[in-house]
């Protein structure tokens, strides 16, 4: 493996390993419902053998199995079968308790609390898969674009993502069947519903014990999760080969070559693509590009005759200033070039528009609970107003963004629990600003009397700066 295949093989496994650790929170979402189901069907069963005397198995053996398509049978249908069939008179009380109908029909009743563990597994799954693949896009283009233009040895300025493009890629189908990805988590969804009410009624029919049903239940969760799995993974790869043809569209490249992973792993349809050229306008999913099937693990490296098989690596680079080329040192890091190349297309201006309420107090677009964990971010939609809290909710912190989406004031209401680095105002509260020509953080410093009003307010109804 030469140079270049090294590193854009490297970035397939930066993508892909995005794609495990959301499959790993996946698992432990899955175990969750699974320990909590697993829970509801041992509970069904204990409170019904208390309120008991006999076992539904037993109840059923007195009515026959022709009779007992049972299941579609109305409350009244049951009682009026039991009288019928000269029922002992326990049975025919047991028969007129008021929960007769859960009793009779107990997969019903745990169908309806299986249906809000699944439901809620894919909701997540859908948040959790959609914020991957859109990460995964815009981190892709930035990464490939710095890859082709370090292999052509031209830096030139290259254009942010758009929210948009980000958006139809991730959303817009692409296999064969024309399903996307939240299509496919509510089918897998559905199916593990249908195969859990299989398998419920079919152990409550025959009088089963609650043991064999539970060890069903979790291979279907297992099944489930494996084709959730399987998903992210597939989805995940697609997506960021989708990214890198987009970037190879906009810096014309127009040939792409296959990159297998040829170890003992490695599927025949990949082993028999690697190295092969294609050009850009026929790119294919699954048969001239990858993924070529699930768990691919095969990428593209942009072809450049004479180019892309050299070992050499040329640096030349275009002035934003005089836009001429100008060699730069042979080493330039990825951060190095999105600072100076894709950054600085948009350039930070501290102004955004911003909206009040009648006191002064500028209005949060994005409020964080006080009891989730926040990590704040250099990047962020136009006009952001962001407020989170530390210090378990004790305080409080308002992030503002400019028109650009760059950070133009940081006010953080607190000492963050050192008093003695933040002798700042009663509270330590303080405030940083943004250098508009690289864009770091300078060194905080005291609120003014027109900031203290922008953050709490000028009137009583208004929060005060410190949350207790």
């Amino acid at each position: 493996m030469n140079y270049w295949e090294k590193r854009f093989e490297r970035l397939k496994r930066q993508q892909m390993g995005k794609a495990e650790t959301v499959t790993a929170a996946m698992r432990r979402e899955y175990m969750k419902a699974l320990t909590a189901l697993r829970k509801e069907v041992l509970d069904w069963y204990y409170r019904y053998a208390e309120e008991n005397e006999m076992s539904l198995a037993d109840a059923r053996k007195e009515l026959d199995t022709r009779e007992l398509r049972a299941f579609q049978l109305t409350l009244k249908e049951y009682i009026k079968l039991a009288k019928k069939k000269n029922l002992p008179q326990k049975y025919i009380k047991m028969l007129d308790k008021a929960s007769i109908r859960a009793r009779l029909d107990r997969s019903q009743e745990l169908y309806i609390k299986t249906s809000r563990y699944v439901e809620e597994l894919a909701k997540s799954q859908n948040l959790s898969m959609r914020s991957l693949l859109s990460e995964v896009y815009e981190d892709s283009v930035y990464k490939t674009a710095y890859e082709a233009q370090k292999l052509k040895g031209k830096f030139s300025t290259f254009k942010e993502v758009a929210k948009q493009d980000i958006e139809t890629a991730v959303s817009k189908p692409w296999a064969s069947d024309g399903k996307d990805f939240s299509q496919r988590i509510w089918e897998n969804k559905a199916q593990l519903m249908n195969t859990l009410q299989t398998e419920m009624t079919r152990s409550f029919m025959i009088g089963e014990g609650v043991v064999p049903l539970i060890n069903r239940i979790q291979k279907r969760f297992n099944v489930s999760f494996s084709n959730a799995r399987r998903l992210v993974e597939t989805e995940t790869a697609y997506v960021q080969e989708k990214a890198m043809l987009d970037t190879y569209d906009a810096l014309d490249v127009e040939q792409y070559q296959i990159l297998a992973v040829l170890d003992l792993k490695t599927s025949d349809i990949c082993r028999h693509l690697d190295k092969k050229v294609f050009d850009r306008k026929d790119a294919k999913p699954g048969i001239t590009m990858p993924p070529f099937h699930c768990y691919c693990r095969s990428t593209t490296i942009p072809y450049i005759e004479g180019i892309t098989d050299s070992q050499e690596v040329t640096r030349a680079a275009r002035d934003l200033s005089t836009g001429k080329t100008v060699f730069v040192e042979g080493d330039l890091h990825y951060e190095e070039w999105y600072n100076k190349y894709v950054r600085r297309y948009v350039e930070p201006t501290g102004k955004g528009i911003y909206q009040y309420t009648e006191a002064g107090k500028i209005i949060p677009t994005i409020s964080i609970p006080k009891s989730h964990r926040y990590s704040p971010k250099l990047k962020a939609e136009p006009n952001a107003v962001i407020e989170y809290f530390t210090l378990r909710g004790k305080q409080r912190n308002i992030h503002v963004y400019d028109e650009n989406g760059f950070p133009s004031k940081w006010f953080h209401m607190g000492a963050h629990g050192n008093r003695k680095n933040h002798p700042y105002g009663r509270y330590g509260e303080h405030v940083h600003d943004f250098s508009l020509s690289d864009n770091s953080k300078r060194n905080k410093r005291n609120l003014t009397e027109a900031e203290y009003i922008m953050i709490n307010g000028g009137g009583a109804k208004d929060e005060q700066t410190r949350v207790d």
